[in-house]
């Protein structure tokens, strides 16, 4: 049973540091700006952008990339913010439970795109950078976040 915990806690590590490296590939090969777009107005984006996602940003994508911003500066990225005692007790539970919830929108709204990258099934060379990066991220932090959510990270 310990070889099978180490295991996986060795893989959660693996996972969650490909998924800082796609957070921050995806969110500098968007754009930090076009990325904020993607959040806050969607509506605006450029073609290009609309491209990555497969001809528009979707809900979904929104929430990934909202993801992708957290972890990017979150405690398992640049460490930018932490959430502290003194911060509210909602923040600091958006913060622990984050992970979980990139997990279930990964498997839930991309289970193509997990499967096929983590099993190594992705064509890479037939997609755009920033499609490669996006696909890095939301499979890594979904893999990352299920792991988490089934206590297999620790």
């Amino acid at each position: 049973m310990n070889n099978r915990n180490t295991l996986f806690k060795n893989l959660a590590v693996v996972f969650a540091t490909l998924a800082v490296v796609g957070a921050g590939w995806s969110v500098l090969e968007i754009g930090i700006q076009e990325s904020w777009n993607i959040v806050t107005s969607p509506d605006e984006v450029n073609a290009e952008t609309n491209a990555t996602f497969d001809g528009s940003v979707g809900f979904l994508d929104r929430i990934m990339i909202i993801g992708a911003i957290a972890t990017l500066i979150g405690p398992a990225g640049l460490g930018v913010y932490v959430a502290g005692k003194g911060d509210p007790e909602a923040v600091r539970k958006l913060q622990k439970f984050m992970p979980w919830i990139i997990g279930v929108v990964g498997i839930v709204g991309f289970s193509d795109l997990v499967f096929d990258t983590i099993m190594g099934d992705r064509d890479w060379d037939v997609a755009t950078d920033s499609q490669n990066a996006y696909a890095l991220f939301v499979a890594t932090a979904s893999a990352t976040g299920i792991l988490s959510f089934l206590g297999l990270d620790k």
